[in-house]
């Protein structure tokens, strides 16, 4: 999708953003980080801890998670807008929140390939595109590494998650994934706008690692942190 390359004025104050992402410098400072979070599923902590208390419990299907922002004001407004309104323009900010975080971690080894979430045919009929595989776009030209979008289909139709408990979008997500073209890669990252109780990126990372992935990280956007 084309975006706009600068824009004039910030998408929050409309004073001049003078960036390409199109928040002001002041903006862009201010929007919520996750400073201390779970190394695994990427909820934020309060004490000075690795992982969580559900991580420490039970491992999940991938390694690393890598999430700038909560899911909350502007983050939230930029997403929501992208999917549903079409608002391309923000694509620029999102993914640039997520590439100064990997920065920010000293990321010593990038994955072979980018894999975003898929959606089912139906809802991509619907919603016209794929809000992750736009992401995976701007970061693999970032970061020079190739989105694998065929290599996955959502072969269940899953009902919307939103207000769902996290035993009950587990189940939603039980067999949604299938590999359709035979997997090279041996990193990957699965890319996706919000994570929530991280059962989509589990399914996902299971289908994966069955197919002879050895290591699968998470990079979103946004972390939910209830649900």
């Amino acid at each position: 999708m084309d975006v706009l390359q600068f824009s004039k004025a910030c998408f929050l104050c409309e004073t001049p953003a003078k960036t390409s992402h199109g928040l002001c410098a002041d903006c862009y400072r201010q929007v919520p980080r996750i400073q201390q979070h779970c190394l695994m599923c990427g909820i934020p902590l309060q004490a000075d801890k690795l992982y969580c208390g559900q991580c420490l419990r039970q491992a999940k299907p991938f390694q690393r998670s890598f999430i700038p922002t909560v899911y909350q004001f502007p983050t939230d407004r930029f997403i929501q807008q992208l999917k549903f309104q079409h608002h391309f323009n923000h694509l620029p900010v999102l993914t640039q929140l997520l590439i100064d975080h990997l920065a920010h971690k000293q990321l010593n080894t990038l994955p072979d390939a980018l894999i975003p979430v898929p959606l089912h045919p139906k809802r991509m009929r619907q919603r016209g595109f794929n809000q992750s595989t736009e992401l995976c776009k701007h970061l693999a030209k970032h970061f020079h590494i190739p989105v694998l979008n065929q290599t996955v289909k959502r072969i269940v139709n899953t009902p919307a998650q939103t207000g769902l408990s996290a035993k009950l979008r587990s189940k939603n997500m039980r067999q949604a994934f299938q590999i359709t073209h035979p997997m090279t890669a041996r990193h990957v990252a699965i890319v996706d706008d919000v994570v929530t109780t991280t059962s989509t990126v589990s399914a996902l990372a299971q289908v994966l690692t069955s197919a002879g992935v050895q290591r699968v990280d998470v990079w979103a956007i946004a972390r939910a942190c209830s649900g």
